[in-house]
């Protein structure tokens, strides 16, 4: 599994720099980072389909943290995960997200 860094906001408010953050630590467990804050972009995520089909992929009966759910269950099945730094996606946000609805 890869994921990589990327901007978070909008045109209107500015995009936050989340790979300036250490988010990652290679030698940390990446079932305890991904618990403690979650620092993975769905959209930038690259990952097997034998991974996804072995521990079944997104819960769709879960109505929000399905893709937390996801990657805590990826981590316990021991994947390999490698961070890229580099921000290769705007993530935008706005009032009428679905991540702005708390």
């Amino acid at each position: 599994m890869l994921s990589t860094g990327f901007f978070i906001g909008n045109p209107k408010d500015g995009w936050q720099n989340i790979a300036s953050r250490k988010l990652f630590d290679p030698d940390g467990s990446f079932f305890k980072q991904v618990y403690r804050r979650s620092f993975i972009a769905t959209s930038s995520v690259v990952i097997k389909k034998e991974v996804l089909d072995k521990v079944g992929g997104f819960d769709s009966t879960l109505l929000i943290a399905e893709d937390l759910d996801l990657w805590l269950r990826i981590a316990l099945n021991r994947t390999n995960y490698h961070y890229l730094k580099e921000r290769l996606l705007y993530y935008r946000v706005h009032d009428s997200s679905i991540t702005s609805n708390h």
